[in-house]
């Protein structure tokens, strides 16, 4: 599932707080998208993933269909009082289930614990906020093996504003955590956001891994986007990435 992928950020534009009696992912005014194309091999994006998505008549995301030339899946939003519930499959009308992420609203309206349920195991993230209220990230422990025992460390996000006003998107890589969801953050459901798109993410764990955006825009909105990603690790030698998408815009 691409929103969970790789996926952080405190971005973008000042969102109104969701109050507990709205229904989540409702907020007005964000605009949506309709097409996102992403590639790490080649700009011409001769290898990609594509995403499309769907929404309701309230403007809530309901669907996102994800195809990489090899492999199909749906990702379908079912929206409740306090929560939604996303279901993976490998199509709209396939009765298996890949995936169950459930995200737990808080008390002024945003994501504060995700439960993922697949085949085997449950698990359970807590989503952090700043004291202002923008996103820091998905409390994610992890087990790391080491030849003298074992320890459980979190990776640390920086993130640097770019100088290009938000307009209702924002890369995968720019949000912190690997159960979050893009589509979700987009409907402002992952905390206030500030002004600006990301111009640097800085991820810190076993490497340092940093990642550079640039934009191209048309009518003040991203219509594609190169990331550049150099990765430090401990051990072993750097090397750096590419990833480039595009964006196609719901009329």
């Amino acid at each position: 599932m691409k929103h969970i992928s790789i996926f952080a950020a405190f971005l973008c534009c000042a969102a109104t707080l969701i109050s507990c009696e709205k229904e989540p992912g409702s907020l007005p005014g964000k605009q949506r998208v309709r097409c996102y194309e992403y590639g790490a091999k080649t700009e011409g994006f001769t290898s990609c993933t594509r995403e499309t998505y769907s929404y309701d008549n309230k403007g809530r995301v309901t669907e996102v269909a994800c195809d990489d030339g090899k492999n199909q899946s749906v990702a379908l939003y079912t929206y409740g009082n306090n929560s939604i519930t996303v279901t993976i499959k490998p199509a709209k009308d396939s009765p298996l289930v890949t995936e169950v992420y459930k995200y737990t609203l808080g008390e002024i309206g945003f994501i504060n614990k995700i439960t993922i349920t697949t085949e085997d195991k449950t698990t359970e993230y807590n989503v952090l906020y700043d004291a202002d209220g923008h996103l820091k990230g998905v409390e994610e422990g992890m087990e790391m093996k080491w030849t003298d025992g074992e320890y459980t460390g979190y990776f640390l996000y920086t993130l640097k504003a770019s100088n290009i006003p938000f307009h209702g998107f924002v890369p995968y890589n720019a949000i912190p955590g690997a159960a979050t969801d893009a589509a979700l953050y987009r409907q402002g459901l992952f905390g206030k956001v500030s002004a600006h798109l990301p111009g640097e993410l800085s991820v810190t764990g076993l490497s340092q891994e940093t990642t550079t955006f640039e934009y191209s825009l048309a009518d003040g909105r991203v219509q594609s986007v190169k990331e550049t990603i150099l990765s430090k690790p401990i051990l072993g030698e750097e090397k750096t990435e590419y990833r480039y998408s595009r964006v196609t815009w719901a009329e």
